[in-house]
């Protein structure tokens, strides 16, 4: 805008935009003077001043550029030989308000159309390149600065890269390292010692006791700072030593049912339960087993105190097993399998107590214990027992009676009415007269209470 108020025109010319805009990214401003030969030296550097290419060349803000135009409306006293300079009316600096300073032989002396005529000293101040120096020296002025910040902002880099690369050094293997504490549980003391030692960490000479009721006593159980934490290298770390389970009082829970013995245990890590058949109810705590040091179970029916922690399992009650004796085998394996039980036929008997087909006695297969999913052996009945029929022919009546009596079986018989069997009254007929025929006959099957008829021939007397 400076340059066209001095010449009238643009400084970049063009027929394509991109042509202007290469020249304004690459070329600098021409001054001023070239267009306009009336424009004075100070101005033609004022310009090149406002517009340098190198944006730390420029004036800093509008009112330094404001204090220069001051300064060249002024002049200096002590410059010697004045000059004439013609600026644009609308570049005329306002003259300072008073109380601020007086131009020193400095003054408008005539003013023809949109110019004013100032009276100024040669001498230059501020910024501008003193008059009479070339362009090249102003150049090579600029280019030593330019050295100079080079050279600043390369030690500026060197002094960064050391101060990173020490503390680099610093941190990663001088005194500000930092690892990571290793975890060293459940391992002895000594080779816990070793494993710290050997990751750079030195370790207290004293050590933390604590209770753990899964790391024996004497193994290390931890670490101070803990195992995994980031520390300094080289830190010390003190180990945290196990002492074992606390011993704690054992209630006793059997007979109790087993939710309660579960919340009396709660200080001890009850595991799930062993269930049986038992003849008492179901839900009762029938015993109570743990584990010694060596992980062998052992029977705390007896015991008073027990490791904290330490593992408890209880055997609980799944009540007496059914009894199915006298009921069909259909129905005692539905009796059993609603209990989770598994009823078998195992064998068959004679019974003159137990129908046909119904359960005499039961019994568990094997001699463990009964649970869930048991087998329970049924021994089934075959009815009464069958009697093979004697023959008792030609025995008297009065044995072969008694003979068949002693088997169970019923005798039946017609009584002797002829003179001859009440004339022997006295010795009885029955010892007298003998079996002709007996229905059924001998070597036939019956069974116990049937009926057997006996014929005899009541001549036979004498």
């Amino acid at each position: 805008m400076l340059y066209e108020m001095l010449t009238g025109e643009q400084p970049y010319k063009g027929d394509q935009p991109m042509q202007i805009a290469y020249q304004h990214a690459n070329d600098t401003v021409p001054m001023p003077s070239a267009v306009n030969p009336r424009v004075p030296p100070e101005l033609d550097e004022l310009v090149l001043w406002a517009t340098a290419r190198d944006p730390e060349q420029r004036p800093r803000d509008a009112r330094a550029m404001l204090e220069h135009l001051y300064d060249l409306q002024r002049g200096d006293a002590t410059a010697g030989t004045s000059k004439t300079m013609v600026l644009p009316r609308a570049m005329a600096p306002v003259p300072p308000a008073a109380g601020q300073g007086t131009t020193a032989a400095t003054g408008v002396i005539g003013s023809t159309g949109e110019t004013m005529v100032l009276q100024k000293a040669r001498h230059r101040t501020g910024p501008i390149t003193p008059t009479g120096s070339s362009n090249a020296q102003a150049l090579g002025r600029k280019a030593a600065a330019r050295r100079k910040r080079g050279f600043v902002w390369l030690v500026v880099v060197i002094v960064l890269a050391l101060v990173v690369g020490g503390a680099a050094t610093w941190f990663s293997t001088g005194p500000g390292a930092q690892a990571s504490v290793p975890t060293v549980s459940n391992t002895s003391v000594a080779d816990a010692t070793a494993r710290l030692k050997a990751d750079g960490f030195t370790v207290s000479a004293t050590q933390a006791k604590t209770y753990d009721a899964v790391v024996a006593a004497g193994q290390v159980t931890g670490t101070k700072p803990r195992g995994g934490a980031t520390v300094h290298k080289g830190s010390a770390v003190q180990l945290v030593v196990s002492q074992g389970p606390r011993i704690l009082p054992l209630p006793k829970v059997v007979g109790q049912q087993e939710d309660a013995a579960k919340k009396a245990l709660s200080k001890f890590s009850v595991g799930e339960s062993s269930y049986r058949f038992d003849s008492h109810a179901k839900g009762v705590v029938l015993s109570v087993a743990g584990k010694n040091t060596a992980g062998s179970t052992v029977d705390l029916g007896t015991a008073t105190t027990y490791p904290e922690r330490r593992p408890i399992t209880l055997t609980v009650s799944l009540g007496p097993i059914p009894d199915v004796t006298g009921q069909s085998l259909s129905a005692a394996q539905a009796t059993l399998t609603g209990v989770g039980l598994k009823g078998v036929e195992s064998s068959s008997e004679y019974s003159d107590s137990v129908a046909n087909g119904n359960v005499i006695r039961q019994g568990a297969s094997g001699d463990g214990a009964v649970v869930s999913g048991s087998t329970i052996d049924l021994v089934v009945s075959k009815g009464p027992t069958p009697i093979t029929v004697p023959d008792v022919t030609g025995k008297t009546v009065a044995n072969a009676e008694k003979t068949l009596q002693n088997l169970g079986l019923k005798v039946t018989y017609k009584d002797c009415t002829t003179f001859a069997c009440k004339a022997v009254a006295a010795v009885g007929w029955k010892n007298l007269l003998t079996v002709s025929t007996q229905d059924p006959a001998g070597q036939a099957s019956a069974f116990k209470g049937d009926t057997i008829t006996l014929k005899y021939n009541p001549l036979s007397i004498g």
